[in-house]
């Protein structure tokens, strides 16, 4: 149908770096969309552990000194980080949050024949609507979850992620400069301007990878 909104998806991505077809930027970025499209094929995808494996030490170790018992992962895919947090002993257990069913089922087959999979529990739903009580967990992180949200999307999730942390917020996310919009479904944000606005204080920000923050704050 003329007129009819055409959905961004994996798809246009690929031809862009295989094919050399221009990506259309006029394309819809519907999240739930886009994300139960990628579902398995995110999880395949990830063939190579040094790509699965990228920031994780950071992680690791910035945890590890915040002695974290509880961690809620926000947009956790696949899990592809959760076994590192758990066998480092960074963490003692995780709630893995992700509102694509296909992407829990994705976890659920790559955590298949993980020893310590009990420790970990999912919760399908959305950042911006966590369903948990206030204080909850020790600690909230998000790994390259908030970079594939809008401004608006991105208030709501802080603010839910400082309402169920007792201690500590974690961000990893892209930050090039405020603004960035390269790809429909990829964003920059100004995270340190953000978490002062719903209430939480910045300890550490660091570039810890190519246009990759960590940024550690304090509720």
């Amino acid at each position: 149908m003329e007129n009819q909104i055409q959905l961004f998806t994996i798809n246009d991505i690929w031809e862009e770096n295989e094919k050399q077809i221009p990506l259309d930027c006029t394309k819809t970025y519907d999240p739930l969309h886009f994300w139960e499209d990628y579902g398995d094929k995110y999880f395949k995808g990830f063939k190579n552990m040094t790509e699965i494996q990228r920031n994780i030490p950071w992680i690791i170790h910035k945890l590890t000194s915040l002695k974290i018992d509880s961690l809620l992962d926000v947009g956790c895919g696949f899990c592809r980080i959760e076994p590192f947090l758990i066998d480092s002993n960074a963490v003692k257990e995780i709630t893995a949050l992700d509102f694509s069913t296909k992407q829990i089922e994705s976890a659920e087959q790559y955590l298949l024949e993980y020893p310590k999979k009990d420790k970990i529990k999912f919760v399908k739903d959305s950042v911006k609507h966590i369903p948990s009580g206030d204080d909850e967990f020790d600690c909230v992180l998000s790994v390259e979850c908030l970079q594939h949200m809008h401004l608006p999307s991105v208030r709501y999730a802080l603010n839910q992620m400082r309402r169920v942390s007792k201690k500590y917020v974690v961000l990893v996310e892209r930050f090039v400069f405020e603004g960035e919009h390269p790809q429909p479904h990829i964003w920059s944000h100004n995270y340190l301007k953000l978490a002062g606005e719903c209430g939480l204080k910045v300890l550490e920000s660091k570039l810890i990878g190519n246009g990759i923050v960590g940024i550690i704050l304090r509720k």
